[in-house]
């Protein structure tokens, strides 16, 4: 199955490990979008590291999971990144971006092409059983695996 991931990855935590790793076990294909830098600076109040760096921990990822040459990473600038292409068939996404998988959805059927399956990966959860994210570990609030000191 030929699956598409996104996301902006800024610190490769536990949660986005638990995404990526769904989405690598569906996919005979992986086809993952990190945003630009432009896209992943807009609205955030963390620093964002750049494109180049998030995309190689996410290769490394990946490649640890013995992808092999069955995934490629783009950029993406905008919420549809390249999730219109017609020959993806499932998209995984975590709770907090549903919307956006349905407004993806909503495009596809515009267009006339089959919508992607979802898969919803729950978030993983920190120490003091809040979300895992990337804020909150640029923070300081907890490390990559949601542990607080």
């Amino acid at each position: 199955m030929r699956v598409v991931v996104g996301g902006t990855f800024n610190v490769l935590h536990k949660g986005h490990k638990a995404l990526l790793s769904k989405a690598a076990g569906l996919a005979t294909h992986l086809c993952v979008g990190i945003t630009t830098d432009e896209m992943a600076g807009k609205g955030r109040d963390v620093p964002v590291r750049p494109y180049e760096e998030r995309k190689e921990e996410v290769c490394s990822f990946l490649d640890s999971l013995d992808m092999g040459g069955r995934y490629v990473i783009r950029p993406i600038g905008d919420a549809f990144g390249f999730a219109l292409e017609e020959e993806l068939e499932a998209i995984v996404s975590g709770p907090t971006v549903v919307k956006n998988v349905e407004a993806i959805n909503m495009e596809r059927r515009r267009i006339g092409i089959p919508v992607l399956e979802v898969y919803v990966v729950d978030m993983e959860l920190a120490d003091d059983t809040r979300p895992i994210s990337s804020t909150r570990v640029v923070r300081g609030e907890m490390d990559v695996e949601g542990r607080r000191d």
